[in-house]
């Protein structure tokens, strides 16, 4: 009976401990540290849902810390200005990460990628019209192939022939964002 009491005390204890995650952000390009990135966890697939938000700030040296998180299995999130969070290899692209009771995790390590913007102007034309007799004999002509570039993404010229590219530099290695 002794030992079955014992044993039930030591599981609520257990899971009442909470645990810590500590690290730092770094930009994948250069290696260097980013202050300013705002770190997320959350319990759930989209911040709307989540249940046990955490959240900190990097410093100038790119580390953050968080305490008294509650065990479980955590959405970890990067936010900041002019960069994005390198994929993880969880659901859709996210990196998750699991807390366990007591656990104090220290040293771990998010990357994220510089996003550079290239915007201009291009020559506004007037839409060309051409008539085609299909049907009839005539034949169109095959749709351009468009080049498969994986880390550039255009938006249209808009009616003042103004564009903008969005880039991100690639690295050859293919490690994901490691907590």
């Amino acid at each position: 009976m002794r030992a079955a009491i014992l044993a039930l005390f030591l599981a609520g204890s257990l899971a009442a401990q909470t645990g810590s995650l500590a690290g730092t952000v770094v930009d994948r390009a250069s290696g260097w540290p980013l202050a300013g990135v705002h770190v997320r966890i959350y319990i759930g697939l989209m911040p709307d849902t989540a249940k046990e938000p955490h959240g900190a700030m990097t410093d100038a040296g790119g580390r953050f810390s968080m305490a008294a998180i509650t065990p479980g299995t955590y959405t970890v999130e990067l936010e900041r200005a002019g960069f994005l969070a390198v994929p993880g290899d969880g659901f859709m692209g996210h990196t998750e990460m699991v807390i366990h009771p007591g656990e104090q995790i220290a040293g771990s390590q998010s990357e994220m990628l510089p996003l550079i913007l290239i915007a201009g102007r291009e020559p506004v034309r007037r839409p060309r019209f051409r008539h085609t007799s299909e049907g009839i004999g005539g034949r169109r002509p095959p749709a351009p192939r468009q080049p498969a570039v994986h880390s550039v993404q255009r938006r249209d010229t808009d009616e003042r022939g103004q564009f903008h590219l969005f880039m991100t530099f690639r690295s050859t290695s293919s490690s994901a964002t490691r907590l």
